[in-house]
């Protein structure tokens, strides 16, 4: 069993949207298979698997347009001795480490339970690459769409609409 987990790619890069797919469920990979599209403000590119593994693709974690961040497991290789009940124990310790990387990046309340935008130690709203283009056409600050549409997660571009839709009336 193997986690394909989305790598760091530069310091100053924390998430990562997932663009297309191009492998699928039960296909054989080895080592330099492109796997995935990934999307960042500044570049995209195709994720290979460098490791020297192969096997066949059990499960795909993340769906094309989300935005995940770095060390997120996207996907598991299953190999050809691998059972399959470990390879159903593998999804659900991949989605379990998923959730708590998710709930670790960022929290949205401090300790008296009021919203705040502290964003782990990067302390960046996150909000997927269009959003944060849209907003910056328009001059709006991602932290005040967060704090007064109450987002929870990631800011996308219908967040954005909405926002200037409130700020017209």
């Amino acid at each position: 069993m193997y986690y394909i987990k989305i790598p760091s790619i530069a310091e100053n890069i924390d998430n990562v949207t997932i663009g297309e797919w191009l492998v699928r469920v039960g296909q054989y990979i080895e080592i330099g298979a492109e796997l995935v599209v990934l999307i960042t403000e500044k570049a995209t590119f195709n994720l290979e698997l460098e490791d020297d593994i192969s096997g066949n693709i059990s499960h795909i974690l993340s769906e094309e347009r989300s935005v995940l961040p770095v060390g997120y497991i996207i996907a598991i290789v299953c190999q050809e001795n691998d059972l399959s009940i470990d390879v159903d124990l593998a999804r659900q310790v991949a989605e379990t480490e998923n959730e708590n990387l998710i709930s670790t990046t960022f929290s949205l309340t401090d300790d008296n339970g009021e919203q705040t935008l502290d964003y782990g130690v990067s302390n960046k709203v996150r909000a997927v690459p269009s959003a944060r283009r849209l907003a910056k056409e328009n001059d709006i600050v991602l932290s005040e769409v967060a704090k007064i549409l109450k987002i929870k997660g990631i800011i996308k571009e219908k967040d954005i609409f909405g926002f200037m839709e409130l700020n017209e009336k």
